[in-house]
C-alpha cells in the first residue's frame, strides 16, 4: 500500500532554460503591452502563458512527489510561500508608501483595499466588482495586476488535495484532470458571452488554463510514451524543433495579431496556452529551444519575470496618477529600465536569500505574519477612509470633498430586475403629493442629475418619479447591448416600454429625457467608449447604425409620448471632459487652485463641437430642449472647479455641485419660463 508522508524531502525538478525563456517571452510581451500598448496589441496573452507554465511545473512536482512516495502539504506550501511573498512584500509596501505621499483619499483607500486583497489573494475578485482590464481607469489601480496572482494561489488551495484524494482512492487522475479542464473551459466559453468581465476574473473560468500544463505534466511523469516522438512516422532530427517552432509562431500570433477587442479568455486564450505548452513539450534538447529560448538574455527575463511582473504595473500605474497624463515615450522607457533594475534587485537580494538555504521555518513564519500585518495595515487605510489627515490630502482636501455624486444610486438606479419588479422600481424625488407631475429617466447622467430634479420639485411643489439604468438611452424601440447579463438584469428595452406604459395609464403630462447622448454613437469623443443600441437584433450592428437607431428613436419615442398628450423635454448633454478631475487635481496639486485646475478643462468650442451631430438629432425631434451649455462653460472654457467645487466627480458626469449648479436653468426650462 502506498503511504502518503505529511513530511519528506523536498522535490525537484531538473532546469529547463528553455522554460525560463519561454517565461522572458511571456514576460517582455505583457510589461511592453502595459507601456506601449499599440506596440504589442496582444501582449496580455503572457498571463496565459504564465498560467501554463505554473501548471506545469507545479504539477510536475506534485506528481513526481506522489509517484516517489515524497509528497508533503507542508513543504509544498512552504516552497509557495517562499516563492511569492517576498517580492510581493515588498512591492506591495513600496505601493503603500508612495500612496501614502501621493494619492488622494479615495485613492488611498481604494489602494487599500487592493492591499488587503493581495494579502488573502483576491484581488481577482474585487477586481470583478467593476474594473474592466481593457479600461483606460484600470491603469490608474497600481495593484489591479495581482488579480491574476489571486487566481494562481485560489488554485492551488485545493489542486494539490484533489490530486491526492485520487492517488490516494486510486481514482483515474487524468480523468478526473480531463473533466475539471473541460468543465473550467465550458464556463469560460459561456461566460464570456454571458459576463466577460465576470469571465475574465473569475477563478473557476481561468482555472483551465492552468490544468491545460498539468495534463502535459500527467503525461510527462506517468506515461511519457504518450508523447514519445520516436513513434512518430516524422524523422526525429527536425520534429521536436518543428513542435517548438509551430507553438512560438502561434504565440507571436497571439501577441502581434490579438486586440483589446479580441474575445477574451474564451476560444482566444487557447492559442497561447497550446502555444506554450508545443514549447515545453518540444523538449530542452531540441534545435529551437536550445538556440532560441535558451538565448541568456531572454533567460534572465526569464529569471526576474516574477518581480518585473510586480513591480512595472505598479510603476507605470503611480506615474499616471501622479504625472495626471500618460508618459512620454522617453518617459516610459526609462520607467521600464527602473523596473527591470528593481526586478533584479530584489529578485538578487530579497526573493533568493528567502526562498533558498537553511532556517526554512523561520522564513516562512516571518513571511506570513509579514504579508498578514501588511493587509491588516491595506484594510485599516480602506475602512479609514484613506487616511485623510495624510498632509498630502490635507493640501488639497477641500476639492475632494465636492468630487461626489448622489447617494441615491441604490434606490433611484439599476435596480435589479426592474422591469418584472411590481413595486419600487422607481424612485421619488421632489415633494410628495398625490398627482405625479413628470417622470424623469434615462442612463447614469440622467442619475447624476437627482440633485437638480429634487432642487427644482422642493422649489415648485412639484412630485418627481425617475428610474434608470447605465448604458440605457431613454427612448422607445431599442436595446442597449452590453451582453446577455445587462439586458437580462436591466432590460432598456423593457424598462422604457414600462415608463411608457405607466406615463400613459397614470396620466402623468410631462417627461423629462436625459442621457449620455454621444455614447451611443460613432461621432463620440472617446470612440473606444461607444455602446452600441439596436432596433432590430437580428441586423447589422455597428456603430454607424447605432447612430441611425439614435436619430430614429429620439423621434419616434417623442412622437409617441406626444400622441397621448404628454409634453417631451430632453435634457442636451453636459460638458465631457478630456481629464478626470482627481487627476487634473494631481497635475494642480502643487497649486491646488480653482485657476490652476481649470486649465485642464475642455473649452466650449470642443464641448460643441463633440455634441453637436446629436444635439442636431435632438433639435430635429420635435421635443422641448434643455440645455446648460450657458451655465457649465463661460468665457470659452467649461470648468471643472468653481468656488472650490468641482461640478464633476469623473470626467463626464455631473457631481452634487455641479447638478445643484444648473438646477435654477432646469426650473425654468420646466416651467416655461
Amino acid at each position: 500500500m502506498r503511504k502518503f508522508l505529511t513530511t519528506g524531502s523536498p522535490i525537484h525538478l531538473k532546469y529547463r532554460s528553455d522554460i525560463d525563456g519561454l517565461r522572458g517571452i511571456a514576460i517582455l510581451a505583457v510589461v511592453i503591452f502595459h507601456a506601449f500598448p499599440e506596440w504589442v496589441t496582444g501582449g496580455y496573452v503572457g498571463v496565459s502563458i504564465f498560467f501554463a507554465i505554473s501548471g506545469y511545473l507545479i504539477s510536475s512536482i506534485i506528481f513526481k512527489g506522489l509517484n516517489e512516495g515524497g509528497f508533503s502539504f507542508i513543504d509544498f506550501y512552504s516552497r509557495r510561500i517562499r516563492r511569492i511573498f517576498p517580492a510581493l512584500i515588498i512591492v506591495m509596501l513600496s505601493a503603500f508608501t508612495l500612496g501614502w505621499f501621493y494619492l488622494l483619499a479615495g485613492e488611498f483607500k481604494q489602494l487599500g483595499l487592493y492591499i488587503a486583497g493581495g494579502a488573502a489573494f483576491v484581488d481577482n475578485l474585487i477586481a470583478w466588482q467593476g474594473v474592466d482590464y481593457f479600461d483606460g481607469s484600470a491603469e490608474l489601480k497600481p495593484l489591479l495586476h495581482l488579480w491574476s496572482l489571486g487566481i494562481e494561489e485560489q488554485f492551488y488551495i485545493f489542486w494539490p488535495l484533489l490530486v491526492w484524494i485520487c492517488w490516494k482512492r486510486k481514482i483515474s487522475t487524468f480523468v478526473v484532470l480531463v473533466l475539471a479542464c473541460f468543465a473550467s473551459f465550458a464556463l469560460n466559453i459561456k461566460g464570456f458571452n454571458y459576463d466577460p468581465i465576470a469571465t475574465f476574473y473569475a477563478p473557476w473560468t481561468r482555472f483551465w488554463e492552468i490544468i491545460f500544463g498539468g495534463l502535459l505534466a500527467y503525461c510527462h511523469i506517468y506515461h511519457p510514451n504518450v508523447l514519445n516522438r520516436s513513434h512518430s512516422p516524422f524523422p526525429k532530427k527536425w520534429l521536436p524543433s518543428f513542435i517548438s517552432f509551430l507553438g512560438f509562431s502561434i504565440i507571436l500570433y497571439a501577441i502581434f495579431f490579438y486586440t483589446k477587442k479580441t474575445a477574451y479568455p474564451g476560444w482566444s486564450a487557447l492559442v497561447p496556452v497550446v502555444g506554450a505548452l508545443l514549447l515545453i513539450n518540444g523538449g530542452e534538447g531540441n534545435f529551437f529551444n536550445k538556440k532560441i529560448l535558451s538565448n541568456k538574455v531572454i533567460v534572465w527575463f526569464g529569471a526576474i519575470s516574477y518581480s518585473l511582473y510586480l513591480w512595472h504595473w505598479v510603476i507605470l500605474s503611480f506615474a499616471r496618477l501622479i504625472g495626471g497624463e500618460e508618459p512620454r515615450i522617453r518617459f516610459k522607457l526609462a520607467l521600464l529600465f527602473l523596473s527591470v533594475a528593481l526586478s533584479w534587485l530584489t529578485y538578487r537580494f530579497i526573493e533568493n536569500p528567502l526562498r533558498l538555504g537553511s532556517y526554512v521555518k523561520s522564513k516562512t513564519f516571518f513571511l506570513v505574519i509579514t504579508l498578514g500585518v501588511l493587509g491588516f495595515i491595506g484594510l485599516n487605510a480602506y475602512e479609514r477612509g484613506g487616511l485623510p489627515f495624510r498632509s498630502y490630502n490635507k493640501t488639497v482636501m477641500k476639492y475632494p470633498e465636492s468630487m461626489v455624486t448622489t447617494p441615491r444610486r441604490k434606490e433611484c438606479f439599476e435596480i435589479l430586475y426592474a422591469h418584472s419588479k411590481k413595486e419600487n422600481w422607481y424612485c421619488e424625488v421632489g415633494v410628495n403629493s398625490n398627482s405625479v407631475d413628470y417622470f424623469a429617466f434615462g442612463d447614469s447622467h440622467a442619475l447624476s442629475l437627482v440633485p437638480a430634479l429634487e432642487a427644482f420639485g422642493q422649489a415648485n411643489n412639484k412630485r418627481i418619479l425617475f428610474a434608470g439604468t447605465s448604458g440605457c438611452p431613454p427612448l422607445l424601440g431599442i436595446q442597449s447591448l452590453k451582453g446577455p447579463k445587462e439586458i437580462e438584469e436591466h432590460n432598456c428595452k423593457l424598462l422604457n416600454e414600462r415608463i411608457y406604459d405607466y406615463v400613459r395609464n397614470n396620466g402623468i403630462k410631462n417627461v423629462i429625457l436625459i442621457g449620455r447622448w454621444t455614447y451611443y454613437t460613432k461621432s463620440h469623443s472617446r470612440p473606444g467608449e461607444i455602446v452600441l443600441i439596436v432596433k432590430n437584433p437580428n441586423g447589422m450592428v455597428d456603430a454607424a447604425s447605432s447612430e441611425s437607431d439614435l436619430k430614429d428613436a429620439l423621434k419616434n419615442t417623442v412622437g409617441l409620448y406626444q400622441k397621448i398628450g404628454v409634453n417631451v423635454f430632453i435634457v442636451e448633454d453636459n460638458p465631457q471632459q478630456s481629464i478626470d478631475p482627481s487627476v487634473a487635481l494631481h497635475k494642480a496639486s502643487k497649486t491646488p487652485y480653482d485657476w490652476a485646475i481649470n486649465k485642464f478643462s475642455v473649452t466650449q468650442n470642443e464641448h460643441l463641437r463633440n455634441q453637436s451631430k446629436v444635439n442636431e438629432y435632438i433639435e430635429s425631434s420635435g421635443a422641448n430642449i434643455i440645455s446648460f451649455n450657458g451655465i457649465l462653460c463661460a468665457n470659452g472654457v467649461c470648468p471643472l472647479v468653481e468656488g472650490g467645487k468641482f461640478l464633476y466627480f469623473d470626467d463626464d458626469h455631473l457631481s452634487i455641485s455641479g447638478a445643484k449648479k444648473v438646477a435654477p436653468e432646469l426650473s425654468r426650462a420646466l416651467l416655461g419660463q
